[in-house]
């Protein structure tokens, strides 16, 4: 078994989960990751039934690839991985890091969203946005300008009456192949997970501590945010389905046990939180200049984001 520290909590995996840090401590275990046979469906006992994800009244998830996996996630505390074909372990290792990752945070009571997230001031700020809008890019070249990654893909914030919590993963960035060699890093510096496509992760550190959150950037498409205006603030109402929507694995999330107080959850963590719309980088140069505008908006706002 490997094991893992992830947002405070002991993890032992018999699969390898692709840039998290090891566990200093081994005698601990709050999640456990194990192979073993898995059921088709969860009985009748169902109160989501998605092609992907279905979900019991007690709030257990069957996560199911057809033909591929099926992975019963349980009570926040054990997942059990059903490979129906043969399949390598980066790419378990990849579902498992990701929406089963989300799903177990969900039902131990945090918010998973895609979504990086960096440190900001005496707090964090996290960059929101759907898959290949760019976050990774952008959070790399925060980081290059000596910002402190907190995560990226995966942003696990506690919502509470004084606003969120993040919850950090890992420092370690999610690249492609030709974004970290655009960005400078070599590939020493980054573990492959994927070789066939150029997949990769950047060295992974131990965890900062929780930090409260402080800004969200929500990273949309030009389309979506037309003229020449870069970066716009929202009100928390504008926020609200934005947020529901960068949930990780959310059609397990939205309906039945696991959505309970969920859009209080939300709108606590729009209300405290200062809200920024970023308009998504249509050239790596302009992703500079975006980067540099988001150090600039969030380190006036926040007294400074670097170390």
């Amino acid at each position: 078994m490997k094991r893992y520290d992830v947002a405070g909590w002991h993890l032992a995996s018999a699969f390898p989960l692709p840039g998290l840090p090891e566990a200093e401590r081994r005698d601990l275990v709050d999640i456990e990751i194990v192979s073993g046979a898995v059921p088709a469906g969860l009985g009748g006992d169902v109160v989501v039934d998605h092609l992907v994800f279905t979900v019991g009244r007690d709030g257990t998830v069957l996560m199911t690839i057809p033909g591929l996996l099926r992975i019963l996630i349980a009570f926040g505390r054990r997942v059990t991985v059903h490979a129906l074909v043969e399949q390598g372990d980066g790419d378990i290792g990849m579902l498992l890091r990701g929406p089963v990752l989300a799903v177990l945070a969900r039902q131990r009571g945090l918010l998973p969203f895609q979504a990086s997230a960096i440190r900001y001031g005496d707090g964090a700020a996290a960059l929101l946005g759907p898959s290949g809008c760019g976050k990774s890019v952008l959070t790399a070249m925060l980081a290059r300008r000596g910002v402190e990654v907190l995560s990226d893909g995966l942003c696990l914030i506690a919502a509470g009456p004084d606003g969120g919590i993040v919850h950090p993963l890992s420092p370690a960035l999610r690249l492609w192949r030709d974004a970290w060699t655009a960005l400078g890093f070599g590939d020493s510096e980054v573990v492959a997970c994927r070789p066939d496509c150029g997949y990769g992760f950047t060295a992974s550190h131990p965890a900062a501590p929780t930090l409260p959150l402080r800004s969200i950037v929500f990273v949309r498409s030009c389309e979506e945010m037309p003229g020449e205006e870069v970066m716009v603030g929202l009100r928390p109402a504008e926020m609200l389905a934005r947020l529901s929507l960068a949930l990780t694995a959310r059609p397990a999330l939205v309906v039945g046990p696991l959505a309970r107080h969920l859009g209080g959850q939300l709108a606590g963590v729009a209300a405290a939180a200062h809200l920024v719309a970023v308009r998504s980088a249509e050239s790596w140069e302009r992703a500079e200049r975006l980067a540099d505008d988001i150090l600039e908006r969030l380190g006036s706002d926040g007294g400074g984001m670097r170390r």
